[in-house]
């Protein structure tokens, strides 16, 4: 699966909706201070119905805004990966909530960054209803 990132088809939409996080000093998972980003990807395949996004985890404060963490999320329940897997359980569980992307860029700190978007970002419903919408248009299908 390739993915890319949602702004290149929706960059209007990205310009409103891409969610950032600004960190202060001595917070709770020890992340370095600063701004970041989290940019939404989706797979390019328009016969995948994957329910997943990337999110990649992105420093406003580098000139290079340096990857720190990549995270995939998949919404839906482990019977759903499971059956989009060709039966692999294994793989299904993998792919259901949120993990560390395998073979993607990560950094030192990319294990706080999952632990900060657990405690943090996915408890918020309406922002996983706007993954779930950006996914939508990103596949051109209803949600």
């Amino acid at each position: 699966m390739e993915f890319i990132q949602f702004w290149r088809k929706y960059s209007k939409v990205a310009d409103r909706e891409t969610r950032s996080v600004t960190l202060f000093e001595d917070n709770a998972w020890r992340l370095p201070p600063g701004t970041y980003g989290l940019v939404e990807s989706f797979c390019i395949d328009d016969a995948c119905d994957c329910c997943k996004v990337m999110i990649t985890v992105v420093s406003f404060e580098s000139v290079r805004h340096e990857v720190v963490a990549t995270i995939g999320y998949g919404w839906e329940t482990a019977a759903f990966y499971t059956a989009w897997m060709l039966g692999d359980e294994a793989r299904g569980v993998m792919l259901t909530g949120s993990y560390l992307e395998l073979g993607a860029e990560q950094s030192r700190q990319s294990n706080a960054w999952l632990q900060l978007w657990n405690d943090l970002i996915l408890p918020d419903e309406e922002y996983r209803d706007r993954i779930r919408r950006h996914y939508g248009m990103f596949k051109s299908i209803a949600i």
